[in-house]
């Protein structure tokens, strides 16, 4: 330890037993595992007093130090003595606490680099598998920075009031706009304000219903308005999903373009569907192999204004190893939800539903989820579904739309009433 680290290690030990209302607003951020071994147990002693409700007593605590041996090492008697007289401010203890709590998380990061290092070694001389062992170090280094008792950011009233002036006279100036990025279908826009930033959508329903489509169709009128998209295809390659934006742009049914039959209007309609495509602000990206972290790491780190990841249950999180499918998936939902408002990004996902219409495997995507919307078909109409929105936050929810489904040509439409 050096003696700058033991010189603030004792000014705010000494703080704190002359001043210990300081302590007990700051119990939280301090641990006394960010003090050096000679100094734990002289904290400990002032936690005590102070969770007692008790003013920490010079003479009682040098004793109990000294009944269990553990006051010499901490400076003997005349230590305990400088720490009660020393001449400190309260005043001064914010940038003590920040200086120590830097000082804990650098070694923190220091042990966790080590940690990591020896577990990549360990997987190369055992030949274990390396994805594995790439996620074990992702999470030991993540864990390195989780310091308890960190200080949250906060806006006053004030700077708020402020915010939401402005704000609203943005919308005043641009009334009947919707404050989001268009979706394409009316009541969606209409009822929801378009897609947000910082807001996950999920669009749930059962195999087949039409749930790529629709997210699908949701990401070409953002490119409409110039907005950037980025698609996470977990269920397809990237050709297939792109095939898919191909039909859907042109208005080309599948199968003729599958099968090479294409009549000569649909061959002009593919050339202008192709220059349309390559003007696009949109990137496909091949998850072959890719884990939860690395789709999330990707997303916060991509500078696409709308996300599309197809579909939820199919992100896989290695670092989880032992937990349940239902653990798995609340994970990835939790951690999708705050990789949205970190980046402040539209997430768009879908999750199937279970054999009682429930969000399958995990409520948890629920919870996280800003807007659910559910398709389902209607019976003995394979060209319609019933959208039925479950959750809009911040939104009127449990209305239902009737769209049609051109699933030859990948699109929903609403019907013009």
């Amino acid at each position: 330890m050096n003696h700058i680290s033991t010189a603030v290690e004792e000014s705010l030990l000494a703080t704190f037993a002359q001043f210990p209302n300081v302590l007990a607003r700051n119990i939280h951020a301090v641990t006394v595992d960010m003090f050096s071994e000679p100094f734990r147990p002289l904290f400990r002693e002032l936690v005590e007093a102070v969770m007692t409700g008790q003013h920490p007593d010079l003479l009682v605590v040098t004793a109990t130090l000294r009944q269990r041996n553990e006051l010499e090492a901490a400076g003997g008697a005349f230590q305990m003595s400088e720490l009660w007289t020393a001449p400190v401010s309260p005043a001064n203890a914010q940038k003590l606490i920040g200086t120590l709590r830097q000082g804990h998380e650098a070694r923190k990061r220091l042990d966790a680099l080590k940690s990591a290092q020896e577990c990549l070694e360990t997987a190369i001389l055992t030949g274990t598998s390396l994805p594995e062992a790439f996620a074990a170090t992702e999470t030991i280094l993540a864990d390195a920075g989780k310091i308890p008792g960190k200080a949250l950011a906060s806006k006053s009233m004030k700077v708020l009031a402020s915010e939401l002036v402005d704000e609203l006279e943005e919308r005043l100036a641009n009334a009947g706009r919707i404050p989001g990025i268009s979706t394409g279908f009316p009541t969606i826009d209409r009822e929801s304000g378009g897609m947000q930033a910082g807001k996950v959508w999920v669009v749930c329903g059962r195999p087949g219903d039409g749930k790529s489509v629709l997210m699908q169709n949701f990401c070409e009128s953002a490119l409409i308005e110039g907005r950037s998209v980025r698609i996470y295809p977990l269920e397809m390659s990237q050709s297939e999903q792109a095939f898919r934006v191909l039909c859907s742009t042109g208005g080309i049914d599948n199968q003729s373009m599958g099968r090479g039959t294409l009549s000569r209007l649909e061959q002009e309609a593919m050339v202008h569907a192709l220059r349309r495509m390559s003007d696009m602000k949109a990137d496909i990206v091949d998850v072959d192999g890719a884990t939860a972290s690395d789709i999330l790491h990707d997303i916060e780190q991509c500078d696409a204004d709308v996300i599309m990841v197809d579909y939820l249950q199919l992100m896989e999180d290695t670092a989880r190893k032992g937990a349940t499918r239902e653990e798995i998936i609340a994970s990835v939902s939790r951690r999708l939800k705050r990789a949205a408002k970190k980046a402040n990004k539209v997430v768009l996902t879908a999750s199937q539903l279970n054999d009682n219409g429930q969000l399958r495997e995990s409520r948890a995507i629920g919870q996280d989820a800003d807007a659910v919307f559910r398709i389902e078909k209607i019976e003995g109409k394979d060209d319609a579904r019933t959208l039925i929105c479950d959750k809009l936050r911040g939104g009127k929810r449990l209305w239902t739309r009737q769209l049609d489904f051109l699933g030859h040509v990948y699109q929903f439409r609403e019907p013009i009433m």
